[in-house]
């Protein structure tokens, strides 16, 4: 009976050991599942009405899949316009770690991705009043739009943990597309980890 009762506890010591034992097998994450970003910097485009450089800005949702494979959604607002809605270029890429980062030395990653623009504008209510003493009301009005993918983008960029939840971040990319223009971006950001933490790799 006593037997029994040993074996019967070595047999369930041994199911609960194993989830411990398969967890210390797989390789700890290094970097967070979502990290929140913002960015700054400059496009240069060469156009058929010759080069310019425009500065821009705007936000990054980035969706880590393995410590070496993710996705970014950008979205980079044109500044200054001659309106005063909001426009823009947005990104969506993979990217890709050639070089992983640790405490002494920057990540290296490649992207690949499309491109399109959007715009948002709200015009407020307006009134103008006529000869006659008549009023006539523009009501407000809200234009959001977004086109499907029109261009192509690659780069390279690199990113270096500057404590457990900041990050710097410094992209390059090339993009071609709208109407046969190419884009050369230039941007540094902050990226911070949702839910997690950036951990050293060992």
């Amino acid at each position: 009976m006593k037997r029994r009762l040993v074996l019967m506890l070595l047999v369930v010591l041994a199911g609960l050991a194993q989830p411990a034992v398969l967890a210390a097998d797989q390789p700890q994450r290094t970097v967070p599942r979502f990290e929140l970003g913002g960015a700054g910097g400059v496009f240069a485009a060469i156009s058929n009405e010759g080069p310019f450089a425009i500065a821009m800005w705007g936000p990054r949702l980035s969706i880590n899949v393995t410590d070496r494979t993710g996705f970014d959604l950008v979205g980079d607002i044109i500044a200054p316009t001659e309106s005063s809605g909001l426009y823009g270029i947005y990104e969506i890429q993979i990217r890709r770690v050639m070089r992983g980062g640790g405490p002494t030395r920057s990540a290296i990653f490649m992207t690949g991705g499309v491109i399109g623009s959007f715009e948002y504008e709200h015009t407020p209510e307006r009134r103008v009043q006529r000869p006659d003493g008549s009023v006539v009301v523009y009501r407000a009005n809200t234009k959001t739009e977004a086109t499907p993918p029109v261009g192509i983008s690659g780069g390279l960029g690199m990113q270096r943990v500057l404590a457990r939840h900041a990050a710097f971040r410094a992209d390059a990319q090339a993009m071609f597309g709208f109407d046969g223009v190419f884009l050369l971006r230039g941007a540094l950001g902050i990226s911070i980890p949702i839910g997690g933490s950036y951990a050293p790799r060992r």
